[in-house]
C-alpha cells in the first residue's frame, strides 16, 4: 500500500510528538527532527509507510540511546488487560451465540492499544473502545470463509500487534485451538522491538505460547515486509495454510501480496477512514483475495 500525503504528515507528527515526550533538551530534540526530516526527503511513493516508520523508530531509539523506550508501557498494558482477562471471558466470549466471532471482535477491539497511531492511548479509552467494539457487526461472508479455510487447514500463521492487544488475540487464538485442534498455530513477533509492538518477550510473558509456537519475522519494522524479513520466517509464511494478520501496519505491508490474508483491526486514522469509507474505531475485517 503505497505512501499518502497524509501518511506523511501523520508519521512527521508522530515525530514531533516523540520529541516533545522524550528527549528533553531542545537541541536534541531538534537534532532528532532534523535527521526525521532527512530521511523522510529520501522517500519516494512507491514505499509504504511501515518502512518509513520503521527508519523514524531507529532514529529515535538511537537519540534516546534506549534500545527498548515502550518496554515498561507494553509491560504495563499487558498487566491491564491480563487483571481483567476472566471478567472479558465471562462478559464477552463464554456468553455469546458465537464464541469465535465474539473473539474476533474482542482481537480487533485490542487494536486500539497502539501507540504510533495513538501516542496519547489512556487505559479509559481502551476500556471504552473495547466495549463499544463488542456492539458492533463484521462481514459474515468474510467469517464464514475463514472458518471454512480454518476447518481444511493444517497450519495457521497469525501476525501479531501490538502489546497488550495480543491478550486479546489469545482469546481468539484459543476460540480457533478449541473448535479445530488439528491446526498448528505459529504467533509472529517483530525481531526486535519498535514502538509498542509485541516482541517474543511480550508474547511469552503473557502466556501465548500455551497456544502458539512463538517465531519473530526477523525486523524491527512496525509491519511484515516480507523483504526485510528472515529466511526461517519466510518459509513459515510461504508454508501456513492459514494466514490472519492483526493490525494496520500488517495489513499496510501486506495488503497488495497475493497470498489469501485475513486482515482484523479498527480503523483508526483520518486517512483509512476516507480510503475505506468506515467510521472510526470501525472493525475491518478484510481478505485479500475475497
Amino acid at each position: 500500500m503505497k505512501l499518502s500525503l497524509d501518511c506523511m504528515q501523520c508519521l512527521l507528527g508522530q515525530a514531533f510528538k516523540l520529541a516533545g515526550k522524550h528527549i528533553g533538551k531542545d537541541d536534541e530534540r531538534f537534532l532528532f527532527i532534523k535527521r526525521v526530516m532527512r530521511e523522510m526527503s529520501g522517500v519516494d511513493q512507491d514505499t509504504i509507510a511501515p518502512l518509513v516508520a520503521g527508519k523514524i523508530h531507529r532514529i529515535f531509539r538511537e537519540s534516546v540511546n534506549n534500545s527498548d523506550p515502550y518496554r515498561e508501557e507494553k509491560d504495563l498494558y499487558n498487566r491491564k488487560i491480563l487483571v481483567l482477562e476472566k471478567n472479558f471471558d465471562d462478559k464477552f466470549i463464554k456468553t455469546a451465540e458465537n464464541r469465535l466471532a465474539a473473539a474476533v471482535k474482542l482481537a480487533a477491539a485490542g487494536n486500539v492499544i497502539d501507540f504510533g497511531a495513538v501516542p496519547d492511548l489512556d487505559s479509559s479509552e481502551v476500556f471504552r473502545v473495547i466495549q463499544e467494539t463488542m456492539e458492533k457487526k463484521f462481514s459474515d461472508d468474510i467469517f464464514e470463509r475463514m472458518t471454512g479455510d480454518l476447518a481444511k487447514g493444517q497450519t495457521l500463521l497469525y501476525l501479531g500487534d501490538n502489546a497488550g492487544e495480543i491478550v486479546l488475540d489469545r482469546f481468539l487464538i484459543r476460540e480457533i485451538k478449541r473448535l479445530y485442534p488439528q491446526l498448528k498455530v505459529y504467533f509472529a513477533t517483530r525481531g526486535k522491538p519498535v514502538i509498542n509492538d509485541v516482541t517474543v518477550r511480550d508474547a511469552k510473558n503473557i502466556g501465548l505460547d500455551k497456544y502458539a509456537v512463538i517465531i519473530d519475522n526477523g525486523t524491527d519494522f512496525p509491519g511484515t515486509i516480507l523483504s526485510e524479513c528472515s529466511e526461517d520466517f519466510i518459509k513459515v509464511f510461504n508454508n501456513a495454510d492459514i494466514i490472519i494478520s492483526k493490525g494496520q501496519g500488517n495489513f499496510e505491508s501486506l495488503v497488495d501480496n497475493p497470498r489469501k490474508i485475513y486482515f482484523i483491526f479498527l480503523c483508526k486514522c483520518g486517512y483509512f477512514e476516507k480510503k475505506l469509507g468506515m467510521g472510526k474505531h470501525e472493525i475491518v475485517f478484510y481478505c485479500s483475495s475475497y
